[in-house]
């Protein structure tokens, strides 16, 4: 059923006009792409996509990646997380990620949609301040960056600006309080070094939106 009672009752009205429809095909699949646009007119609350990226280092998955390097996974596991990028409005990263990475954020490797401007969400603590370079950089590249001290205000805020979908791109620390707090509806998971091609998976968090 649409979450949105406003724009209900399509396929009654389809009905009454003689029109012949059919329900509950692939009910499962429909539920899963509808599931940030239901989460958002229920809640109020962006879908976050908790993005993770493991490199198997002396017998442990880390998320860091080797000295002198900023990545480490392959280039289909990279247009993988692109278009994963391409289809959020947002991002939410950490000031320290910043500063380790002076990440682009921007869309690459696949085709970008023409136009979208996206929000660039930076979590710090009150006295951390965004390198100020990096932040012209990025305000060049059209996003519209918001520096945040609290997660849980960060998505409501987020929310307000009509955000769907936030893509978690960051390092341990703020992956840490993600999983801790449960503020992941989506994980996309890359684990690399355990056999020749990336391991790629995504699971989705059981509690649900009702």
């Amino acid at each position: 059923a649409d979450p949105n009672k406003s724009s209900a009752s399509g396929a009654e009205r389809l009905k009454d006009a003689g029109i012949k429809i059919e329900t509950e095909i692939c009910p499962d699949a429909c539920a899963q792409l509808i599931s940030p646009f239901r989460k958002f007119i229920l809640t109020k609350q962006p879908w976050v996509v908790h993005k993770l990226a493991y490199r198997y280092s002396d017998h442990t998955l880390v998320l860091t990646p080797p000295n002198g390097k900023t990545t480490f996974t392959s280039e289909e596991s990279l247009k993988i997380a692109h278009l994963e990028r391409k289809h959020s409005d947002a991002i939410l990263t950490s000031v320290e990620t910043v500063s380790a990475d002076q990440p682009l954020f921007t869309v690459r490797k696949v085709q970008d949609y023409l136009g979208k401007n996206r929000y660039l969400a930076v979590l710090s603590k009150r006295d951390q301040p965004i390198p100020q370079e990096w932040l012209e950089r990025q305000i060049k590249l059209g996003f519209n960056v918001i520096h945040y001290t609290d997660i849980a205000d960060a998505l409501t805020d987020l929310g307000s600006k009509g955000v769907l979908q936030v893509l978690v791109e960051a390092g341990s620390r703020l992956s840490e309080v993600v999983i801790k707090e449960k503020l992941w509806d989506e994980r996309l998971v890359f684990i690399s070094g355990l056999q020749a091609d990336d391991i790629c998976f995504r699971e989705f968090a059981s509690r649900g939106t009702s």
